[in-house]
Order: C-alpha cells, then sequence, then structure tokens
C-alpha cells in the first residue's frame, strides 16, 4: 500500500530541492509553493519522538518545519520513514516538527559536519596580512588547500538552508559544528592575529552559521552579535569571525556596514572580517549573484567578567518571545530588539529601562498567570507555591502535556505595560474567575507499582516458548512464575527511582504534582531532581519469554528538568518568581583600575630584591614587554 505521507514528502523534496538552485525572485516562488503544499496537507500522526520533539516524516498541519537529524538517532523501526534529501550526507535524515514545540533547548538545529570536513584531514590554511579599518576592524583574505575551497563551496549546494525566525535577518542559513575547521582558523589567526588580540585568545568557536542572500533579498539589519558564553571555563567570545565565500558588490553600495565604523562596498571571495563583537553592523545582499558567508567568533578566557540580572533578564525575555505559538509580527520585532539590547548590554552594562515591556496574560485549564519570559506572577489564593513554580516550569520549558507543547495549550493575551508601575497585575489575576477544576492532582506514586506477588516454585515456565509443543497449562500464571517476578522486581525499582524522583509527573492529560519536590530556602524555590529523562515505561504482559512477561502497562512522562533555583518575591497575594535558565548574565567589568605611577629610585632606595612598580601594576617584564610592544600590522 502506497503512504500517501511519502508521496507528500517527496512532493516536498522536489519542491525544495527546485528552491535551492533558484536565485532571486524564483526563489520566492518556490518559498510560497511550498507554503500553499503545507496549508493544504492535513496533520498526520507523529512518526516518532526525539529528544523532546514530535517527529513526522513528512509535511503537513503542525509539522511544517523541517529539521536535520542523525538518522543514527533514530528507532530502526521508523528509520526507512525519513527521507535523506541530502545526498552528500546520507547521514542526514530529515524530519518534519512542530515550531510550537521548540523550546530554548530546541530552538536552534545544529547540524554536525565534523566528519564531513575531517574527511580531508589536516586542511591548514593562511590569512595574509591583516588591514587595519576603522572601529577596530580587520581585513585580511584566506588561503586554503584545493580540497578545503572545494569543500567550502559545496556548503551551498547542500541545500541545509531553513528561514530565520528573526524577520529581521533577511536571506536564509543553517548552523552547523565541525572542530576541524575551527581548528585550521585557530591556527591562521594565531599567526596573524595583531599582539593586543592575541591575549587571551583560545579558540574559534567550532559553531557555524552559514549564510545565503539572494539579490532582492532584505537585508541583514543592523544588530550587535549575540556572543558565547561558557560560565564553567570563563571563556567569552569577543570578536566576530565572517568569512565570505562568494565576492560582490552591495546592494546601494554597502555589501557590509558598521554603524559607527567604515562601508564595504564590495567584496572579494575568501574575504575574513575580523571585529569588536559590540560593533553594530549591517549586511545587504548583492547586485548581482549569490552571497554566501560563514560567521562564527574567536572566544577568549577572561575571569573579571562581572554579573548583573539586567542582562540575563534581556536575553531571556528574548528567546522567549521568540518562541511563542504563531508569534505575532510585532512580538518578533520585540524579540529581535531584546536580543540587541542584551547583546550590546554585555559590553556597555545594563541599558536603560525601556518606557514599555510585552507582558503575556496566560491561562492553562483555569489557571492564571503573567508572564514577560523571565519574571511569573501568580495569585496565591488560587494556587499553592508549588503549582507556581510548576506552572512556571512548564511554560519555560515548553514541557510536551498529552502530546501537544504547554505553550500551545495556553490561552495567551499580549499586553503592552509600562515598566515603572507593575501594580496592575495583581489586580488582573484577581480578577480572573477561579479554575474550576484543579490543574494538578497528588499521584500515589507506590499504588502504580504493586508489590509483586509471592512466586511459587511449582509455578515454572515452559520449556518451548513457541507453545506448540509444550503449551502453558490451564492454570498457569506469569504473576507467581519466580523468572518472571524477577525481571518484574528489578523493572519496578528502575521506575521507582525515577518516578519518586519527578516533581511532576504527567499521565495523558493528567498532571500530577509532588509537592515535596519543591523546596523553599529562604528566597529561594529549589526544584528537587536528578534528569530529565524520557517516558518511563513498565508493568505488563506482552511476548513469551520471561523478560517479556514485564511490559507496558501505562507511559508516564516524568518531567525531571536540571534548573537553578527560583527566586521568588510576595507582596500580600501575589506571588512573583523568576528563573534565569542561561545563566547569560555576564558582561564587561566596569569597575575602576588603580594605576601606579611609576618613578625612577635613586641610589639610596633601589631593593636589588625586589621590583615595586611591577609588583603594584601585577605584572612581570615579559608581559610588560609584550604589552606595550607596537601591534604589529
Amino acid at each position: 500500500m502506497t503512504d500517501p505521507g511519502a508521496e507528500l514528502r517527496d512532493q516536498f523534496f522536489a519542491l525544495w530541492r527546485e528552491r535551492g538552485a533558484a536565485a532571486g525572485p524564483r526563489d520566492g516562488e518556490h518559498e510560497a509553493a511550498l507554503g500553499r503544499l503545507l496549508a493544504a496537507s492535513p496533520t498526520p500522526a507523529p512518526t516518532t519522538r526525539l529528544q523532546g520533539l514530535a517527529l513526522s516524516h513528512c509535511p503537513g498541519g503542525r509539522f511544517r518545519q523541517l529539521r536535520f537529524i542523525a538518522a543514527s538517532e533514530l528507532e530502526l523501526a521508523v528509520r526507512p520513514a525519513f527521507a535523506r534529501p541530502c545526498a552528500a550526507l546520507p547521514e542526514l535524515a530529515a524530519a518534519f516538527v512542530d515550531p510550537d514545540e521548540l523550546s530554548y533547548h530546541s530552538f536552534e538545529n545544529i547540524l554536525g559536519l565534523d566528519a564531513w570536513f575531517g574527511a580531508l584531514g589536516p586542511a591548514p590554511m593562511h590569512l595574509t596580512r591583516l588591514r587595519h579599518l576603522p572601529a577596530g576592524v580587520l581585513s585580511g583574505r584566506l588561503q586554503v588547500s584545493a580540497p578545503l575551497a572545494a569543500r567550502l563551496a559545496q556548503l551551498d549546494a547542500l541545500g541545509l538552508y531553513v528561514r530565520p525566525f528573526d524577520p529581521a535577518r533577511g536571506g536564509q542559513r543553517f548552523i552547523f559544528h565541525s572542530a576541524e575547521l575551527a581548528a585550521a582558523l585557530t591556527a591562521a589567526l594565531r599567526e596573524s592575529l595583531p599582539r593586543r588580540l592575541q591575549a587571551g585568545f583560545v579558540a574559534v568557536n567550532p559553531v557555524f552559521r552559514c549564510n545565503r542572500f539572494e539579490p532582492g533579498d532584505p537585508p541583514f539589519a543592523a544588530h550587535v552579535d549575540s556572543p558565547y558564553y561558557d560560565r564553567s571555563r570563563h571563556h567569552v567570545s569577543k570578536h566576530t569571525l565572517l568569512i565570505y565565500l562568494s565576492a560582490g558588490d552591495g546592494d546601494g553600495g554597502a555589501a557590509l556596514r558598521f554603524v559607527d565604523g567604515p562601508t564595504i562596498p564590495s567584496i572579494a571571495a575568501m574575504t575574513a572580517f575580523v571585529f569588536p563583537q559590540q560593533l553594530a553592523h549591517e549586511g545587504r545582499p548583492y547586485l548581482a549573484g549569490r552571497k554566501l558567508f560563514l560567521r562564527t567568533e574567536l572566544i577568549y578566557a577572561d575571569p573579571r567578567l562581572e554579573h548583573t540580572s539586567g542582562v540575563a533578564e534581556l536575553f531571556a525575555r528574548a528567546c522567549y518571545l521568540g518562541t511563542q505559538p504563531g508569534s505575532a509580527p510585532e512580538l518578533a520585532a520585540l524579540a529581535h530588539e531584546a536580543y540587541d539590547r542584551a547583546a550590546a548590554a554585555h559590553w556597555r552594562g545594563p541599558p536603560e529601562p525601556a518606557a514599555e515591556r510585552p507582558y503575556l496574560h496566560k491561562s492553562f485549564r483555569g489557571a492564571h498567570f503573567v508572564t514577560d519570559g523571565h519574571d511569573y506572577w501568580f495569585d496565591l489564593r488560587a494556587l499553592t507555591l508549588p503549582e507556581c513554580a510548576a506552572l512556571a516550569l512548564l511554560d519555560l520549558l515548553n514541557a510536551a502535556v498529552d502530546g501537544a507543547p504547554f505553550r500551545q495549550l495556553c490561552r495567551s493575551t499580549v499586553l503592552i505595560r509600562g515598566t515603572a508601575d507593575r501594580s496592575w497585575i495583581a489586580a488582573l489575576l484577581a480578577a480572573q474567575a477561579p479554575a474550576e477544576e484543579p490543574v494538578f492532582a497528588r499521584l500515589n506514586k507506590q499504588a502504580l507499582f504493586p508489590e509483586p506477588e509471592e512466586p511459587l516454585a511449582t509455578m515454572e515456565f515452559p520449556g518451548s516458548p513457541d507453545f506448540h509443543d509444550d503449551p502453558f497449562p490451564d492454570d498457569w500464571d506469569a504473576t507467581r512464575n519466580p523468572r518472571v517476578l524477577a525481571v518484574y522486581t528489578r523493572a519496578r525499582r528502575w521506575a521507582l527511582q525515577r518516578i519518586f524522583a519527578a516533581p511532576i509527573t504527567v499521565l495523558g492529560k493528567q498532571l500530577f504534582l509532588d509537592p515535596a519536590r519543591f523546596v523553599v530556602i529562604a528566597d529561594k524555590v529549589h526544584i528537587l531532581s536528578s534528569e530529565r529523562l524520557d517516558p518511563v515505561h513498565f508493568a505488563g504482559a506482552s511476548f513469551f519469554g520471561p523478560d517479556d512477561f514485564v511490559g507496558v502497562d501505562v507511559t508516564l512522562g516524568a518531567l525531571q528538568p536540571l534548573v537553578p533555583p527560583m527566586s521568588l518575591g510576595r507582596a500580600g497575594d501575589l506571588l512573583h518568581l523568576r528563573c534565569d535558565l542561561f545563566r547569560n548574565s555576564w558582561m564587561v567589568s566596569h569597575r575602576s583600575e588603580t594605576v601606579p605611577v611609576p618613578r625612577v629610585l635613586d641610589g639610596r632606595d633601589v631593593d636589588t630584591d625586589a621590583s615595586p612598580w611591577l609588583t603594584a601594576a601585577g605584572l612581570d617584564l615579559a608581559r610588560l614587554r609584550a604589552e606595550t610592544s607596537p601591534d604589529e600590522d
């Protein structure tokens, strides 16, 4: 029997390949054709689940976003159903997801191209002498081997592009990881960077963004790049690296424009730019021909970073606004603005608060709350503190409830309000009718796992599993067989450990809450958990063998998130919760420095065993020489 889903999938990829080869207006035509195909297609049943997302092997309905995944991660039974549209990368399977299910951990689709670049072996490259342009911008040409040049040129032909969520970006892009390419670029930069950029330089980020613009595409609006940050190692990106794979003249005389720096009218192929990440810039399509470039960043070790909650709040709100179901254009624009403000704040300090801010008034099964993506407000007359924390957690993680993303199950209203006065929040929540039914129930976890029956030594397991020559006796009972009970006991212990560790348990549409897993200490709510697990299966019978007599009775979603503690505040009946999932609060230090003023000592006050000025400055002679040597152009 023909799979109608497979036919629809094949139609989609035929258009997808045509779009990949098209340029300019034709690209828009194919994009529109893909949109019509998706709009006319019914929603298929999910084929499988992976990493918290429902996956379909064919497009249609809510499964309208293309996503590439490693085929090896799919279950063997469903793997053949998923297309492999990229001939050069047969290990990549194409799946379709519901964009409303995406959350902070699944928002970006990062493709692993380590093997693809690694197959070339060591790929040395050289960066020509860098030109110093205004505002700290550096420019040079990359010289690479012929095999690497061919491989870089092939990136475009892979056809892995997706439309960005942010309309301000323009064009198309895909994100990939390549440690090999990053290592080669790191070596080239160590030879070419001026001394002032060498201090603390660790490596080039192995995550790359491959961008494509056609003539007539909207420009990539002026923006500040969001930096990379690794809190544990004090690693932070400080400079952006752009590598242009194609040449052209910019539309309007600006292929690349820095807001407070130079304008680059034309760019040659394999030109590289290095510039400070706090420098706002804009990219425009070429007048003729396809514009292709890679973006990554230079990572530095810097233990002196300060932290402020204001930066984290901006970043969290930006991420949240950009992932709202059916995000309205105004929310997308506000998310873009928040991203830019957060990126700039890392370098300039927290900005002045905006006069207005978007809030969302949400209700889930009659329980109401207000959020801006970082802060949550609840009425404690309607909900207990653990229930409030659980709702905030479900919303932050966009957790699945009966197969549907939490944010999709909420009724949501966007409210634009001033930031100075939040008194309206308490009044709004107090005016809401109470929920008709409790949102959460108590789960008798122990009752899900009945104690096993006493085994009977006489209840032997038949010798033949096929039941033809040695059928089960009429009085045979699997619940008393010692071998079956041994398997059940192990399965019960395994499942109990996971269920009892879960603050929230999902059984179909029902949500169960364990208040004991929400612990308040001072002004923090700690959510006790070990790890986030896939749904837990246990207890039932299916096949014929001792192990197989323990199968699936029910499937529970054991939500065990690892999240930082939530800070809480209370004003009367209004509960205020805050949770920084990203821990992205760093900014460069703006503290005043003490600068020792040197003087020449005369023969009476010289200590031959001391270097007073060097000690006061925290330097040694070698570092002093390095930091005061002129840059090598």
